[in-house]
């Protein structure tokens, strides 16, 4: 799936690529400045570097949209077959590695103490409200067992370590039932002359 991705992606490229897409015919109208000379056309003015046209690449473009499609479909027959649920297994890894990172950030979480200040107000002798300030000791205790929190962590990094070994074993271990079109080892260059030396 990485090798068409790959592909699909240099194919992108040339598509872009202004030269390639177009062909520019130039008309040199020299007669016009000098009536001894014959004007003078070069129908291809921007040659293409390469030996196949865009036409060529768009066709591979949606040959490499089924080549995905055909191979997704034989990873999910494979996938059927393997002993745990794949998909799920990294769903729910993902799910408890975010679980781990907003326990390690309650893991250092401390209690604490601070000295804040407050304010009132009171009547004075001449009978006037005047302000005035105190301090406030503000006591903050963490309100979970961290100790617990601390286990629960190595716990859920040991399911995620067992699962992703799972994972892999299967990925490894199961055989997908697909004839790939192209070679690893093919270039975008290599599949577009082929395609076009096809035609």
């Amino acid at each position: 799936m990485n090798f068409l991705e790959d592909l699909m992606d240099r194919g992108f490229v040339f598509l872009y690529r202004e030269a390639f897409v177009t062909n520019t015919k130039e008309i040199h109208l020299k007669s016009k400045a000098n009536p001894d000379i014959e004007d003078e056309v070069i129908e291809d003015a921007n040659p293409s570097e390469v030996n196949f046209k865009a036409n060529t690449v768009i066709l591979l473009e949606e040959e490499i949209l089924k080549e995905r499609e055909d191979l997704s479909k034989a990873i999910n027959k494979a996938k059927q077959n393997t002993d745990i649920d794949i998909d799920f297994a990294i769903a729910s890894n993902k799910k408890r590695q975010h679980f781990m990172g907003v326990l390690k950030d309650l893991a250092k979480r401390k209690s604490f103490e601070k000295i804040v200040e407050g304010s009132g107000y009171k009547f004075n002798s001449e009978g006037n409200q005047v302000a005035y300030v105190y301090d406030v000791k503000k006591i903050t205790t963490i309100d979970f067992d961290r100790n617990k929190v601390k286990k629960l962590i190595k716990n859920l990094s040991e399911q995620c370590d067992k699962v992703s070994n799972d994972i892999d074993r299967s990925f490894v271990n199961t055989k997908v039932e697909f004839e790939p079109r192209w070679s690893f080892t093919d270039t975008i260059e290599d599949i577009c002359e082929a395609l076009e030396n096809s035609n």
